[in-house]
This record gives C-alpha cells, sequence and structure tokens, in this order.
C-alpha cells in the first residue's frame, strides 16, 4: 500500500489511481484465467489425487481443467501437482471493493493472516480471483498450515526432496474450481511462463519491426532513388559548370589569340619592306640606321644625292608620308649628303 506522501499528482489529478488501474489490468491481460495467453503459453500440471491402489489424476492448463486429447497430449510434459485433501485447508470467500484491485496481493495477505489459525510463521494460504460484480472484486481464499502441507507430501513420498523439487499443492473449492496454495512447486512453472513471454514479447516485436520496415520500405527506396537522382543533377550541374568553365576559358583564349594575329597582321611584312627598301635603294646610298616601329620606318644615313633619293622614296606607293625631320647636310671630307628620313607605310604591304 502507498501512503499518501508517495501518490502520484499532476496538476491536481490523482495517477495513483491510474497506475494502479493500468497494473491491474496487465496482470489480467496476462496473468488472468479468462484471457487466452495463458492456456497458450502456459504448461500443463498433472493433478493427483490420493486414492487406492493408485492416485488418480487429472489435468489442467491455467487452472482450466482438459480431457480427451489435450489430456493425453500433456501427459509427458504435465508440471507434477497434488491435491491437498478438503479437510486439511480452509476454504472461504470474501470480497474487497475493485478499487483495490491494483493491491490486491496485499489485500488477500492481510486477509490470510487476519483470518488463519495457525501461527504466522506457519501459515500458506493460496487464493484465486472468482468474479467481479457490483464494483467488488470476489475472491476464494484457502488457507493451511505449513507443517500440514509437508506432512502430506511426506506421505506421498514427494516431501524429502528439495524446495526446488517440490510438486505444486493445490486445493479445491465447494464449486470444484482449484486454488494453487502459494510457496510450492508452482513457482517453477510461473518461471516457465513468463520466459515463454518474453520469447513471445521478442518475437512479436521482431515480427512488428518487420512490418514497419516493410511498410516503410517503399518510402525508404524512394528517398534513396531521390538522394541518387539528386546526387546524379548536382553531378551533372557540376559537370555543366566546369564544361562552361572551360568553354568561357576557350573563348577568352581564342579572343586572345584573334587579338594576337590582329596585332601580328597590323604589323607590316618586314622582310617585305627591306626587300622593297634594298631595290629602290640606289648604288651611292648607305645605310647608318634602320629602325622600324609598326608602320614607321626611321632610316638615317649618307647618299651621293640625298634629295633625289628622297624623292624616289615619295614617289612609291608604298609609303604614304616621306618626311625628312632634319635638314640634308653634306660631309666635306667625303663629299656625301647626310639625311634623316621618316616614312609612314601604307595599310597594305606587298611581299617583297
Amino acid at each position: 500500500m502507498q501512503s499518501d506522501s508517495q501518490r502520484w499528482n499532476l496538476f491536481g489529478l490523482d495517477l495513483d489511481v491510474w497506475v494502479r488501474t493500468w497494473r491491474a489490468g496487465w496482470h489480467e491481460l496476462f496473468w488472468g484465467p479468462a484471457v487466452g495467453i495463458r492456456r497458450v503459453l502456459e504448461g500443463p500440471v498433472k493433478l493427483q489425487r490420493t486414492g487406492k491402489p493408485e492416485p488418480e489424476s487429472e489435468f489442467f492448463v491455467a487452472e482450466q481443467r482438459v480431457e480427451g486429447g489435450l489430456a493425453e497430449a500433456a501427459a509427458d510434459s504435465a508440471y507434477p501437482a497434488w491435491l491437498l485433501p478438503a479437510e486439511k485447508v480452509l476454504v472461504r470467500e470474501f470480497a474487497v471493493p475493485d478499487s483495490l484491485e491494483a493491491d490486491i496481493e496485499d489485500a488477500v495477505m492481510l486477509e490470510a493472516q487476519s483470518s488463519s489459525p495457525f501461527a504466522l510463521d506457519d501459515t500458506c494460504y493460496g487464493w484465486s480471483l472468482r468474479r467481479r460484480a457490483e464494483g467488488k472484486l470476489h475472491i476464494t481464499l484457502a488457507v493451511t498450515a505449513y507443517s500440514e502441507v509437508m506432512a502430506f507430501l511426506h506421505a506421498q513420498d514427494v516431501g524429502s526432496v528439495g524446495q526446488d523439487e517440490l510438486p505444486e499443492v493445490w486445493c479445491m473449492a465447494e464449486d470444484g474450481h482449484p486454488v494453487v496454495l502459494r510457496g510450492f512447486g508452482e513457482q517453477k512453472r510461473d518461471a516457465n511462463y513468463r520466459r515463454r513471454l518474453v520469447v513471445l514479447s521478442a518475437l512479436l516485436a521482431t515480427c512488428l519491426l518487420m512490418v514497419v520496415a516493410l511498410i516503410s520500405l517503399p518510402g525508404l527506396v524512394r528517398t534513396m532513388q531521390a538522394d541518387n537522382m539528386e546526387y546524379h543533377l548536382r553531378k551533372a550541374e557540376a559537370d555543366a559548370a566546369e564544361a562552361v568553365q572551360l568553354r568561357e576559358q576557350l573563348v577568352a583564349d581564342n579572343s586572345r589569340a584573334q587579338a594576337i594575329q590582329s596585332l601580328v597582321d597590323q604589323q607590316p611584312n618586314v622582310r617585305a619592306v627591306l626587300g622593297r627598301l634594298t631595290t629602290q635603294t640606289p648604288d651611292g646610298v648607305y645605310f647608318e640606321e634602320l629602325v622600324m616601329e609598326g608602320g614607321q620606318v626611321r632610316a638615317r644615313g649618307w647618299a651621293v644625292n640625298a634629295t633625289q633619293f628622297l624623292q624616289l622614296l615619295a614617289d612609291d606607293p608604298l609609303y604614304v608620308e616621306v618626311s625628312a625631320p632634319s635638314g640634308i647636310r653634306r660631309h666635306g671630307r667625303t663629299n656625301l649628303e647626310q639625311f634623316t628620313v621618316e616614312l609612314r607605310l601604307a595599310d597594305a604591304v606587298p611581299a617583297g
């Protein structure tokens, strides 16, 4: 039982009631005799009654009697149990409010201790929830002395085994409904049932995960496909950007090449100019310096008749302009005239 200080509250709501109700429903789902889970997973019990010449036996699953083929199938794997004679056990019914269902174990223990005529350390009991009616839980309670039970088991040649090897001990209510006494061999059956519940839960969880995986698989495939398409799209965009960059680089390189070629084309044919100038230069003309820059030619030299040579150049259509930036000077000792002439070439210079 919980004290008031241990009760759970949230925003003024008593959550303790909800928790206890949930626990009770969970217990009923897996341990209640009305639910088929126990009948499927719990092992059978072979209940033996004292009799002459041999004990009589019946088979039960989840405290429910089975007969015919089910009984024959259960014979080899059944847990042993002995039916305590009615004169050795006190059986009674009592009722508690259904609000105590989550704490029914504590309620039954208090009832057994308060109603037992035996010493507290010699009292053993069992109980069974029979029905729910009018807001109450109707419980069958069986109380006896532990020493009486052990004496009975010794009489059946099974009381001298260890505690872990003891059989189950049952008794019957007046209506023939079985009640299992606590603290004997029933713990082995309960532990085996719990193990099977764990295995079943694991299988159900695995199946649930598989169902979730199967449901999620199409979406996962679509996601992977979308990711793959996005990857290829990004790669294509990157390749396209690289191709555009290469094309732009090629265009730029081509433009530079064209610009260089244009500059080259704009330069006069030096070989042709020199060849033409050499052809036009008569004997008696000597060049001292010849400089060619773009479409301009500057020449300095000596001539027997510099004026005649300059006129010859002026008459040539190769030159659109012929000028002498400095006057003609005659050198007295050589009787030669020194000249400087600047020539501007025409746009088209024929090959020499």
